[in-house]
């Protein structure tokens, strides 16, 4: 079983613990949250209100709440980020298209406006080319936790049914799977059968066929899936080629393949009472140490933003 998720977890472990040095903010009677308050709702851009500016704990929060919507962006594994590293205050996200950003908590700069406009880009349709920071945005970012909730919610009622019936798990591939809860399901079987898995669908692939890690190296498949690990990084990387395959539209076959040998490798190992045993309370211990901890976080902001009438700004 894979007990961490890399990327989201730092993000997640970032936001709980900027959480710790702006608490009092969180508090509706605070002189801070009522300064934040009256901010919101008097000013046109955040990016050059000195009051906002000259306040760590407020510009924090907007800081976490941004990286909290980043903790579930294109999914749980969050693809569109390769890595996320926080130390002493200074954040360093590297994206996909090997974009890098950074920005220190509680401080507004040029680094951190290059950032935010950035984060705009990667979650809007319409491209921004301002540094401008209305208070709006905010509303925004409710509404995205607001959808990761209710996702969450969907993926946790299929786990509790993973989790009580074979059958449940193999008529998951009748239809188009979540990808996050394919994810789940997959990091879920204990680790010897993760590698034996891998072992087992690499066997049909073509010779030649490449895909890119999450720093963009080309690696060839077979040889990848070959090499047995029991370290979270490595396994977790080779579950997102193995999703990427899985969910490959421009390349048919190689989904057809990926699906079927899963759909084979997934019959034989639910033959196993025992292997299903312990599946099932992996299942249990992912929705109580990844589900459970996101639907707290996310609850609890939108639940803060609320307070702050945000459909009035």
């Amino acid at each position: 079983m894979i007990e961490s998720l890399p990327v989201s977890t730092s993000l997640l472990k970032a936001v709980t613990y900027q959480l710790n040095h702006i608490d009092n903010l969180l508090v509706q009677s605070s002189s801070d949250y009522n300064s934040f308050y009256s901010i919101l709702h008097s000013v046109q851009d955040l990016a050059i209100e000195t009051s906002f500016i000259a306040n760590p704990k407020q510009v924090t929060f907007v800081q976490t709440s941004m990286l909290l919507v980043l903790s579930m962006v294109g999914g749980v594994l969050v693809p569109v980020i390769n890595s996320f590293t926080e130390e002493d205050g200074v954040v360093r996200i590297s994206w996909d298209n090997g974009t890098l950003d950074t920005f220190t908590f509680g401080k507004v700069d040029d680094d951190f406006l290059r950032f935010f406009t950035y984060f705009q880009n990667r979650l809007s349709s319409k491209p921004q080319l301002t540094t401008a920071f209305p208070p709006v945005v905010l509303f925004g970012i409710q509404q995205f936790l607001k959808n990761y909730v209710e996702i969450l919610m969907a993926v946790r009622k299929r786990i509790v049914l993973l989790s009580k019936s074979k059958q449940e798990v193999l008529s998951l591939f009748n239809n188009e799977v979540n990808r996050d809860l394919l994810f789940i399901l997959i990091s879920s079987l204990p680790t010897d059968q993760i590698n034996t898995f891998f072992l087992h669908v690499q066997q049909f692939f073509p010779e030649d066929l490449e895909a890119k890690t999450a720093d963009g190296k080309s690696i060839n498949v077979i040889s990848f899936f070959q090499n047995s690990s029991t370290d979270i990084i490595y396994l977790v990387e080779k579950i997102k080629i193995y999703l990427d395959l899985y969910f490959k539209k421009d390349m048919p076959i190689i989904k057809e393949i990926t699906r079927t040998k899963t759909v084979s490798f997934m019959k034989e190992l639910l033959i196993n009472d025992e292997v299903y045993k312990q599946i099932s309370r992996n299942l249990f211990q992912i929705d109580k140490v990844h589900i459970d901890v996101r639907l707290k976080l996310y609850s609890l902001f939108i639940g803060f933003f609320d307070t702050l009438e945000l459909k009035k700004l």
